[in-house]
């Protein structure tokens, strides 16, 4: 990927040593400051409507009411516990009906589970297996979620939970209830002010993300022997970032579709690829020997096919499961994504291995690299640790809802990250790296004595 014929210089290649170590302090203070707001800001859940319901429940159910609601994309889960377990035996099932009505005003009650005399929908039968460990404090038993649904449609929602005499099975389901002294349920939501929270740093960094990719395109642009392989490289990726940042991102939160929360994680991964494609590919191009061709089958595909697995990996189980889900309540589906998440990870792994693997060649010929490549040490340097950071965090995406400074973090780390990519690729505004003479020939073969003198004049 490195252009092997030019007669200018990339901003990379030119930089004062200051200016180069204040660019990297610039970006550690950004990802800094998007800790600290982060910190400030509000939390990603709300809880509502804990309540604890002792034996014998009156007519074998329970209820629970939250009221004041703000209708949008926001999840929910209905959680349910039971306590005063005091056996040494291992606990046994307990069969639940799910019945759930949501209402704006008292004339527009509906019925989001089988309800008697009400609107129709699909029943909700739950088997609860409680795990109440023996070296646990005496009634501690495990939580289950009955039920979640990613759309808060009404402002008021009443949750019911009944116990049948018998269960599916034809055991008794009584006898099981009066082995416990009570039940606990809580009702969990998405806060609203969390997503507003969301919606004006996605606003800020699509702000950025397009003067960057305008101010790239003007910088390359001025070049008279037009676009190279790292231009389009680092164009690909800009534009790729325009979308992470998800410029329909209100419709996510605001529309109650299956589609929109698809679109942002097919936008968020598609730019990880993009990126992880892109890193790949540099390296891979480092440990290659000048003039190698890059052919399409051993060079190219590979590249695609595993992070083209990644993706898909990704992206169409969620979104599956999303239209699937629709907008009836249903168990939650955390532990499928969790699931999935076992074929994702060797793929991930694979890439890892094979970033290291090129990262130990390229390290193993170091002492013949030339001065100017090594000037691009800084920039490889940063570029794994970002891989490093991918790895770290590819949970958040999608198998669970991060807090307001890992949300920052994560958009700030990307963002930032590509912000400094797009400046020290472009073009530089002083200095030519070969004379007109030379223009045409690599770097790589500048005489010993011109390689000093240029290095002398770039860091002094």
């Amino acid at each position: 990927m490195l252009s092997s014929s030019r007669a200018w210089s990339f901003r990379l290649e030119t930089l004062h040593r200051r200016n180069t170590a204040a660019l990297f302090l610039y970006f550690f203070l950004a990802i800094g400051l998007c800790i600290f707001l982060g910190l400030m800001g509000p939390e990603p859940y709300a809880s509502r409507g804990s309540v604890t319901h002792t034996l014998p429940p009156k007519y074998f159910r329970i209820e629970n009411t939250v009221t004041g609601l703000h209708v949008f994309n926001g999840d929910w889960w209905l959680y349910f516990r039971p306590v005063g377990w005091s056996k040494r035996s291992p606990p046994p099932p307990i069969e639940t009906n799910v019945l759930i009505t949501a209402w704006n005003s008292h004339d527009d009650a509906v019925c989001l589970t089988s309800c008697p005399s009400k609107i129709p929908a699909p029943p909700l039968t739950v088997t609860v297996l409680p795990r109440c460990p023996q070296d646990q404090p005496y009634g501690v038993c495990s939580t289950t979620v009955l039920a979640s649904l990613h759309y808060i449609g009404h402002a008021n929602m009443e949750f019911r939970i009944e116990f049948p005499s018998d269960t599916s099975t034809g055991e008794s389901n009584r006898d099981s209830l009066s082995l416990y002294t009570g039940f606990q349920t809580e009702v969990v939501l998405s806060n609203y002010n969390f997503w507003v929270f969301e919606i004006v740093f996605h606003s800020f960094f699509l702000f950025l993300s397009v003067l960057a990719l305008v101010l790239f395109i003007r910088s390359v642009a001025q070049l008279r022997s037009g676009w190279v392989t790292e231009h389009r490289a680092v164009l690909a990726l800009l534009i790729a970032l325009i979308f992470f940042n998800n410029p329909f991102f209100a419709a996510t939160i605001f529309v109650q579709s299956w589609f929109f929360p698809t679109l942002d994680t097919v936008f968020l991964f598609s730019y990880l690829c993009v990126l992880l494609f892109l890193i790949l590919a540099f390296c891979h191009n480092l440990v290659l020997k000048e003039g190698t061709q890059r052919k399409w089958w051993s060079f190219w595909f590979p590249k695609f096919a595993v992070l083209g697995a990644f993706w898909i990996s990704n992206v169409v189980p969620y979104a599956y499961i999303k239209y699937r889900q629709g907008n009836t309540p249903s168990v939650s589906l955390q532990q499928i994504l969790q699931e999935v998440a076992l074929y994702t990870l060797p793929i991930l792994g694979l890439y890892l291995l094979w970033v290291m693997y090129l990262v130990c060649r390229i390290l193993g010929q170091w002492s013949s690299v030339t001065y100017l490549m090594k000037r691009w040490t800084h920039l490889f340097v940063l570029t794994l640790v970002v891989v490093a950071f991918t790895a770290f965090c590819v949970g958040f995406f999608l198998y669970g809802r991060y807090s307001a400074a890992e949300f920052l973090v994560t958009y700030g780390v990307y963002n930032f990250y590509t912000y400094a990519v797009a400046y020290l690729l472009s073009p530089s505004t002083a200095g030519y790296v070969a004379t007109a003479e030379m223009g045409h020939n690599r770097l790589a073969d500048v005489t010993e004595e011109g390689d000093i003198e240029l290095q002398e004049g770039a860091w002094a």
